[in-house]
Formats: C-alpha cells, sequence, structure tokens
C-alpha cells in the first residue's frame, strides 16, 4: 500500500485524486492543515500515517481492505492518538460552514 513508488509516471496529481477520492472532508482538510508548519504535502504526511499504521497492524487485518479503507482508518486512528500534536481542523474551514 504506497501512494508513490519510485516510477517516473508517479505525480502528486495521482496522491492528490487518491486523498479527494478515498478520504472524507475532515481527514483531507487536517492534511491539508498540517502542510505548512511540516513542510509536507498531503501525499508525503499521509504515506507517512500509512506507514505507521500498516506497521502496527497484522498483515491479516488490512490485507482484505481495500486501499480506500485502510487510508481512512490509518486517519482516523492517527488523528485520535496526535489530536494534540497537530494542528485542529476549525469548523469554519470545511465545505458548507
Amino acid at each position: 500500500m504506497s501512494l508513490s513508488d519510485s516510477s517516473p509516471n508517479y505525480s502528486n496529481d495521482s496522491a492528490e485524486s487518491f486523498i479527494g477520492e478515498n478520504l472524507s472532508i475532515y481527514q483531507a482538510q487536517w492534511l491539508k492543515n498540517q502542510c505548512g508548519p511540516l513542510g509536507q504535502t498531503r501525499a508525503q504526511i499521509l504515506e507517512a500515517i500509512l506507514e505507521e499504521w500498516l506497521l502496527g497492524h497484522p498483515h491479516e487485518v488490512w490485507e482484505k481492505l481495500e486501499s480506500g479503507e485502510v487510508a481512512r482508518r490509518a486517519m482516523n486512528d492517527f488523528i485520535l492518538r496526535h489530536h494534540e500534536e497537530f494542528l485542529p481542523v476549525p469548523p469554519s474551514s470545511l465545505p458548507g460552514r
């Protein structure tokens, strides 16, 4: 499970598409809020979150899930565990608010 690889065909657009298609609005906004302070893209942050989640869960748990479900679960777990260490998502930054 990886958002990137070493192939020259990889682009940030594909990672951004994955984020837009698979994460909740809240999760995508949370990633966006962290970019500036961390000096990383949303894709880089998500990649690190996924690596941490996959290392902490046996292969049998995530091998049966589709990649979007793994990403959503990894984001949920990470935000809950580390909410005090990162910038929150103010309700006014979410669409429709």
